[in-house]
């Protein structure tokens, strides 16, 4: 074991941007400010960043064999490093699932309900077998039979982020706001954690009260809706706000996404 994993950053650490890896860490990495504010490392999708926004993971790929559908080629024995897949339908492109997640995810076989970390997953052609490598460490710990066991393979939920559309569902969890601009493609941190400037929706927030991802205008928060009993993105409290701003303008907003 090999703890603690949180970067202890400078005011200003926050807003830098980088066309590879920042200090080479993977995605997901954790930094914090000396006040308190949490951040996390994330990979910018095909458009543009946008400072004081709300933004999500991206939707799952195309091929939905690897939601959990995805067959194992061999074995995967007790301490491998590795596991093998076959590819169907479309083929796996270059670093899709690098920093990702591997689970066991079929109702039979044996070493189901476990989740990997990957490290890198092979570029491979449809109908062709794909060499997934896991991270350091986290090795298989129940055996998965080959042609049996199924597994499902996720993007890491910082890589290639997007705007948090303006609907109640999303294509993927929230990865936070960010904190400057940066062009597509760029590597960047998006907050979690403290004090931000939030985009605001066409509502009124209120000082000491909660508010939520806007289901009416991407990327901005609301209010969060009175109504009890309700689901989805938009009723689910992600901070509080601390100053209000008028429409299209920005709100300082205590985030609270962990």
């Amino acid at each position: 074991m090999a703890f603690p994993h949180t970067i202890y950053g400078d005011y200003g650490d926050e807003k830098v941007t980088s066309t590879s890896k920042i200090g080479g860490l993977p995605l997901g990495a954790k930094m914090e400010l000396p006040d308190g504010r949490v951040y996390r490392h994330a990979r910018v999708g095909t458009t543009a960043l946008v400072a004081g926004k709300l933004y999500q993971g991206k939707a799952g790929e195309a091929n939905t064999i690897f939601v959990k559908n995805t067959a194992l080629a061999a074995t995967a024995a007790v301490d491998a490093t590795s596991v093998s897949i076959t590819v169907a339908g479309t083929a796996l492109g270059a670093d899709v699932y690098n920093d990702g997640y591997l689970m066991s995810a079929s109702s039979i076989g044996t070493g189901i309900g476990y989740l990997y970390k990957v490290k890198s997953a092979a570029t491979t052609a449809s109908g062709s077998t794909s060499v997934v490598t896991l991270a350091s460490n986290d090795k298989v710990k129940v055996a998965m039979e080959g042609g049996t066991t199924t597994v499902g393979m996720r993007k890491n939920e910082f890589d290639s982020v997007l705007l948090a559309t303006a609907d109640t569902v999303g294509v993927n969890t929230l990865a936070g706001v960010s904190c400057s601009t940066a062009a597509a493609s760029a590597y960047v941190w998006l907050q979690r954690k403290g004090p931000t400037a939030g985009f605001t929706d066409n509502t009124t927030l209120v000082v000491g009260t909660p508010v939520t991802a806007s289901t009416t205008v991407a990327g901005a928060f609301g209010v969060k809706p009175a109504a009890s009993g309700l689901s989805g993105k938009g009723y689910m409290e992600i901070g509080l706000c601390m100053s209000v701003a008028a429409s299209a303008e920005f709100s300082m907003i205590d985030l609270m996404l962990e």
